[in-house]
């Protein structure tokens, strides 16, 4: 600052730091541990309800709450995703491993964003696959090795490794994060 002149401004840093957490990129293994996560916790109820003979009761009509209770935890864990999705960018994964998702300019990621543009292309993507798949061959043929195994089931796990082979790239970024316009970063 000049002394001989009162009326100059005075002179203050205006550089964003970058030692904040909007700016520094997730690791790979943190995201793929809080995916497995979330995951885990979503199949578990639809785990367990094939294991302990829930979906056979369900579909006998037995409608009582330990029925019931498998489905009631994959919808409530669904539910508490979509609640922290929405409120600060995070689902249970990425909360336990401190990552949430922010647009590509460090704003908040919005729950319509993450529904339409994150989640939702893959889906069509998926359901053109399958409408495909069920015109070439009449129908959704099982697969010999099992029977729970169909095309359904593997195009949607070919979709999920094609979207996160594209995190082996310089900027991190999946897929799913190029359509959205989203990166994932340090909470």
């Amino acid at each position: 600052m000049d002394l001989h002149n009162p009326y100059q401004a005075p002179g203050a840093s205006l550089d964003i730091p970058t030692a904040g957490h909007a700016t520094d990129l997730a690791p790979r293994s943190k995201r793929l541990y809080a995916a497995l996560v979330d995951r885990l916790l979503v199949i578990g109820g639809a785990v367990i309800g094939l294991t302990t003979g829930t979906s056979i009761a369900l579909s006998k009509g037995e409608f009582n709450l330990p029925n019931f209770l498998p489905f009631l935890l994959s919808l409530s864990v669904g539910l508490i995703n979509l609640v922290l999705l929405s409120r600060s960018g995070q689902t249970i994964g990425k909360w336990l491993f401190r990552i949430k998702i922010v647009r590509q300019s460090g704003e908040r990621c919005g729950l319509r964003r993450y529904l339409f543009l994150r989640a939702l292309p893959l889906g069509i993507l998926v359901a053109i696959f399958n409408y495909a798949l069920s015109h070439r061959y009449n129908s959704y043929p099982a697969v010999s090795v099992t029977a729970v195994l169909s095309f359904p089931q593997l195009s949607k796990c070919a979709a999920d490794i094609l979207d996160a082979s594209f995190i082996f790239r310089a900027s991190r970024k999946c897929l799913h994060d190029n359509i959205a316009d989203t990166k994932v970063v340090l909470a």
